[in-house]
């Protein structure tokens, strides 16, 4: 099953990042999407050895981030206590004929009279079961939600839950579009399901770490094909190709010459076809420098589409609560 996510569009853009780096081939994305900016945000985990100033980034409008979080933690509330009542008519009140419930891990993409006849027939093979919210991070018009799902049986159990991470996109009404699901590669080991491909899901993961907490922007951009399209849509900065990943990551460094990522859960769609490229992702703390200088941990999410070994697509999503916390909003 899937979680319901809305995001508000907030009105206004983020202003363009500011001092330090290049801003070749780096795009914003459109004003409607994202919100105004004030204040500047923090550095690195430790002060710099030197007086040296470094260069700023524009945090994003605290009051737009918050509004977009509590807007899409309602509305994932409600989708989740619809499907813990089984109440299907709750349920469907999230879709219309436009959406689509994808689960390409178990080959399933199903929408219409098909999708709107899934809730019954959850219901009769699946309960009593449980659905929790975790986590959920935000994009500017996507939502990414960390469930536990809980079903009868052995497997998953009260200490192993499966764990869905369930991509959402939404219209202005908040009715769900597409809806994609995700399991944790924890999982997919559990279910024995992934095969051979969970090496390649854990070596991908291993190489983007490190890549981005190198300092060295030629082995970010190493990590993505020539057509690579990298989507930070909150805070309106999107690249194509690796020279522009490498101009953003350049100025990223700059911001963060200290950064340090640390992974979290992974997940992955678990795609086989080659015209259909597999999903990964993960979620990151990410240890920045708070606005007094402070070690602060931002948590964030990203999904790396892949191809032959190398990111064709990345999308990346904020927690929001840490966003403000860091300074990263203000």
């Amino acid at each position: 099953m899937g979680i319901r996510l809305a995001v508000i569009l907030m009105l206004g853009a983020i202003a363009a990042t500011a001092c330090g780096g290049s801003d070749a081939g780096t795009t914003r994305t459109a004003a409607t999407t994202t919100v105004p900016t004030t204040t500047t945000v923090p550095t690195t985990t430790t002060a710099p050895a030197t007086t040296t100033t470094l260069p700023e980034r524009e945090p994003l409008n605290a009051a737009a981030v918050q509004a977009i979080a509590a807007h899409l933690t309602e509305t994932l509330e409600g989708h989740v206590a619809a499907w813990n009542a089984q109440d299907a008519d709750a349920v469907r009140a999230f879709w219309d004929g436009g959406t689509i419930h994808e689960d390409t891990g178990f080959g399933v993409e199903v929408s219409g009279e098909e999708l709107f006849s899934m809730p019954e027939g959850f219901f009769r093979d699946f309960a009593p079961f449980r659905w929790e919210i975790a986590e959920v991070f935000v994009a500017a018009n996507v939502g990414l939600a960390v469930t536990r799902m809980y079903l009868p049986g052995d497997n998953p159990t009260e200490n192993e839950p499966l764990i869905e991470v369930d991509r959402i996109e939404v219209d202005d009404a908040g009715i769900m579009g597409r809806w994609t699901l995700f399991y944790g590669l924890e999982t997919y080991e559990l279910w024995n399901a992934a095969d051979f491909r969970m090496d390649a899901a854990y070596s991908l993961l291993d190489a983007y770490t490190a890549a981005w907490q190198s300092g060295d922007p030629a082995q970010v951009a190493a990590l993505y094909g020539p057509d690579a399209e990298r989507d930070d849509s909150l805070f309106g900065l999107r690249q194509s190709g690796p020279q522009a990943i490498a101009a953003f990551a350049a100025e990223f460094f700059g911001w963060y010459p200290d950064v340090a990522l640390t992974p979290g859960l992974g997940f992955s769609d678990n795609r086989r076809s080659a015209n259909n490229p597999e999903r990964i992702g993960s979620v990151y703390e990410i240890q920045v420098r708070g606005t007094q200088g402070e070690p602060c941990t931002v948590r964030a999410a990203v999904i790396l589409t892949a191809a032959d070994g190398l990111i064709v697509h990345e999308e990346v999503f904020w927690d929001a609560a840490s966003l403000l916390a860091c300074g990263l909003a203000a």
